[in-house]
């Protein structure tokens, strides 16, 4: 597997990860692509690699054969995550958070039982402060899937980055005290976000 190489548009990825070679190369793929306006999606951030500090915060627990975090009904419970902005995030992107999340609930397919998700974020450049408040949020009310803990990816936009952004701080929150979240006693359960960056 390591002397074996993936293509793509000309260029020859080795599959092993972070040589320079790879990463100038990765650089520019990032550049086309971000310039054509199609965007990126950053890695993936796994469920144990979020936190939850706080006065109500998620609990991660075993799901299936991993790890989640439970949003409880009814607790407006909440995890928070550090992103590094990618050094190819320019030409003003737009940033949205893409999450994983299910429920033991189904929706009969009429959007009745739905979550309502929230989000605040804070960018940061260097020497700008990091524990200031969040400069803005983003909620929506989110529907489960028609099968019992389906996975449902959903979105939650947010103003493009400035220029010398390159750390994003975000909480996000699961608004189950509010009129939008219509799942009763049920709890969701998240299992990992990413970042959207998409050129305005």
């Amino acid at each position: 597997m390591a002397d074996e190489a993936q293509a793509y548009k000309g260029y020859v990825l080795p599959y092993k990860r972070h040589t320079p070679l790879r990463e100038e190369i990765e650089h520019q793929l990032f550049k086309d692509i971000i310039d054509s306006g199609i965007g990126v999606i950053t890695d993936w951030i796994p469920s144990e690699s979020l936190k939850a500090p706080g006065t109500k915060p998620a609990t991660l627990e075993e799901y299936g054969i991993g790890q989640s975090w439970k949003f409880a009904n009814n607790n407006d419970e909440t995890i928070t995550a550090r992103i590094k902005i990618p050094d190819y995030a320019f030409s003003n992107p737009t940033v949205s958070i893409l999450f994983g999340w299910s429920s033991s609930v189904t929706d009969p397919g009429d959007d009745s039982k739905q979550a309502r998700w929230q989000v605040e974020y804070l960018y940061n450049a260097v020497d700008s402060v990091m524990n200031a408040a969040a400069e803005g949020t983003a909620v929506d009310n989110l529907t489960v899937s028609t099968v019992a803990h389906g996975l449902v990816v959903s979105e939650l936009s947010t103003p493009g980055l400035s220029v010398g952004d390159i750390c994003m701080t975000i909480r996000l929150k699961r608004r189950a005290d509010e009129a939008g979240d219509t799942l009763d006693s049920d709890d969701c359960w998240l299992h990992g976000l990413c970042l959207k960056i998409v050129t305005s």
